[in-house]
């Protein structure tokens, strides 16, 4: 299936590459290319029973978004990464330290067309995440599964979010099924900007899982914030969340709460942003196959932790910056993980 998608994602990029024609022209059909490459130095120690792993890696991607008529809309971006682990866009170029090789893979990471009117939005096909959300604790957003969303923009200040998706098992299996809707309220007040974001999440959950198979066997039920408060370029925010299943009845282990402090922005040459936050997420607060893996590779859920991040805009296109993370376990076996990286990104 994913041969498939490959050429039919090469064929809508030929076809966007014809957009000069007087015909596409008229029929007032637009395309813009676009991607970015990421290199990493990373270097992860302290790791529970498992060598330190020192590397270069790289993350590439690119894709095509046409515009058919001032409705429509479909977009459709090509990503490394591993084989069957979408949640693993990067490619090791250079191993410091002896590790494993999973292969590489070379996918469709984003298919989607998009349907818009006055305030309300839909989307169809293999989304990216639709809610708002501070941090990435609960959903991973290099995953991008496959569902419908919809978006209704009442007001500035009221906005409400819903998706059915199927997270995906491998390159082109899928593994249950997710239900989500949120309520976004945002007041701007001078230099002031509040946002509130309640939300639920429902998961489905099926065994039988090939590849995505951490925890996505269990049904998953929780309620969540997500908030912000905003002035100047200072922004203090918080993702919690409280989970009504667990497999557990002895240790519930339900609760996740991170806090983020971020100071400035990469709009502008020389721009420069810090972001620091803790985390405390609990064993079955977030579904651990989709829960974000940049802090630690063994941990996406059962831990606590910090993680800083530092970045400055060196021109319009590129940007460098360096990232810091340790954590450790809350239950059962004491893992732990420092994790080190220093990073340069080209878009184009």
């Amino acid at each position: 299936m994913q041969k498939y998608l490959i050429i039919f994602t090469l064929a809508h990029i030929f076809y966007g590459l014809s957009a000069n024609s007087t015909a596409v022209k008229a029929a007032e059909i637009t395309n813009d290319f676009f991607g970015y490459a990421l290199l990493r130095y990373e270097n992860e120690t302290e790791l529970t029973n498992k060598p330190d792993r020192e590397r270069i890696r790289l993350i590439a991607q690119g894709g095509l978004k046409t515009t058919w008529t001032s409705k429509w809309q479909s977009t459709i971006r090509l990503s490394t990464g591993l084989k069957n682990k979408q949640n693993v866009p990067a490619l090791t170029l250079y191993r410091f330290t002896e590790q494993a090789q999973p292969d590489n893979d070379l996918y469709i990471d984003q298919a989607f067309v998009q349907y818009t009117q006055s305030a309300l939005r839909i989307s169809a096909g293999k989304l990216p995440w639709q809610l708002y959300n501070v941090t990435d604790v609960f959903w991973d957003r290099h995953l991008n599964p496959i569902g419908l969303a919809v978006g209704h923009q009442f007001s500035p200040k009221h906005n409400i979010q819903a998706a059915i998706l199927m997270p995906l098992d491998g390159e082109s299996g899928t593994i249950g099924q997710m239900y989500l809707g949120q309520y976004k309220y945002v007041n701007q007040m001078d230099k002031l900007k509040f946002t509130f974001a309640p939300w639920f999440a429902v998961f489905n959950g099926q065994f039988g899982a090939q590849y995505a198979s951490r925890d996505t066997q269990y049904d998953h039920r929780s309620l969540r914030l997500s908030s912000a408060l905003k002035y100047k370029k200072w922004q203090i925010g918080i993702d919690t969340g409280f989970a009504f299943d667990t497999p557990d009845q002895q240790n519930k282990q339900n609760l996740s709460i991170t806090s983020e402090l971020r100071y400035g922005g990469l709009k502008r040459q020389k721009d420069w942003l810090l972001q620091i936050s803790y985390s405390h997420v609990e064993r079955y607060a977030v579904v651990r196959e989709f829960g974000q893996n940049a802090r630690a590779a063994a941990l996406t859920t059962n831990f606590s932790g910090w993680d800083f991040r530092w970045r400055y805009k060196l021109n319009k296109k590129a940007w460098i910056g360096t990232r810091f993370s340790s954590v450790n376990s809350l239950y059962g076996n004491t893992i732990k993980s420092n994790r080190f990286r220093i990073e340069a990104r080209w878009s184009y």
